[in-house]
């Protein structure tokens, strides 16, 4: 991770979820820089490594963030894990089609 990875990534997580409607599908991975399941995987590799002090604020911000990604994406009973990845909840969710 280097200078502004978290910054970058939770301003990624927040941008798909600003999106409108009632139900986010996930894009199928094209680019990195824009996959919110690749910025939530960065988010995860800061939230395992940081400080406890630094940790705590992040946490709050990404939980509020994840109660909304859950709410508005639906599960997959065919979940797509990426090779490499966290494998977190957040890859067991729909997929655009």
């Amino acid at each position: 991770m280097g200078p502004g990875s978290v910054a970058g990534a939770l301003a990624e997580y927040q941008r798909f979820l600003r999106r409108p409607g009632r139900y986010l599908d996930l894009p199928l991975p094209a680019c990195p820089c824009c996959d919110p399941l690749e910025a939530r995987d960065v988010l995860e590799y800061a939230l395992r490594r940081l400080r406890h002090s630094a940790r705590t604020e992040l946490s709050q911000t990404v939980a509020r963030l994840d109660e909304e990604f859950y709410r508005r994406t639906l599960p997959d009973p065919r979940p797509h894990r990426p090779p490499g990845r966290f494998g977190g909840w957040w890859y067991h969710r729909i997929y655009e089609r």
